[in-house]
């Protein structure tokens, strides 16, 4: 008789710090959700990203979308062990996180932390936009590509001096036309040229 696989324990039996754990075990780099889901079948779906919201909170993990996907990386803010070695930069595709603001930035009554994310073209150059996350609410919003640098170390130069006016302009840009901000899928694929 053929052995049947258990099914991953349901909400009600887990432990959330538990999958928090397991996924900072497992996350060395950026990765797609959806690949993170895969690499921890022991737990359900809707408990990794319970826990992926609770780190992101704790500002241990960032998670952004490019293209279509969403995307998880550690935090260097949120970070208690020792800063990695840094990495060259990798082949086209994944997109990274290149710079963490250490405090938020406020408009209109709400703050906003602030993460420059950059991804490397084709012809080696690296683009990188903005994106912001509302503290109090679970609103995140994107710029359209903000700069176009020779290199991912140039972008990280880039992103570490950016200024609050530079940011509150960059927020304003992000903000759909209404005034109501949605999530990243209104900024879903930014033209990296």
């Amino acid at each position: 008789m053929a052995r049947r696989a258990s099914a991953p324990p349901s909400s009600n039996d887990v432990e959330i710090s538990d999958v928090e754990r397991r996924i900072l075990e497992r996350l060395s780099g950026t990765t797609d959700r959806q690949v993170l889901f895969d690499m921890i079948p022991e737990f359900s779906n809707a408990d990794v990203e319970r826990a992926i919201k609770t780190l992101e909170w704790k500002r241990r993990i960032i998670r952004f979308t490019d293209r279509g996907s969403v995307w998880v990386a550690p935090s260097s803010l949120g970070n208690t062990r020792e800063p990695r070695e840094r990495r060259r930069p990798r082949a086209v595709g994944h997109p990274e996180v290149i710079y963490e603001r250490p405090h938020s930035i406020s408009r209109d009554g709400s703050e906003y932390l602030v993460v420059v994310i950059g991804v490397e073209r084709d012809d080696g150059t690296w683009g990188g936009w903005i994106q912001f996350r509302d503290v109090e609410g679970d609103r995140t919003m994107r710029t359209e590509p903000e700069t176009s640098q020779p290199n991912r170390d140039a972008l990280e130069y880039w992103a570490s001096g950016i200024e609050d006016v530079y940011l509150d302009d960059a927020l304003r840009r992000a903000m759909p036309e209404s005034g109501n901000a949605s999530d990243t899928s209104r900024r879903d694929a930014p033209s990296i040229r």
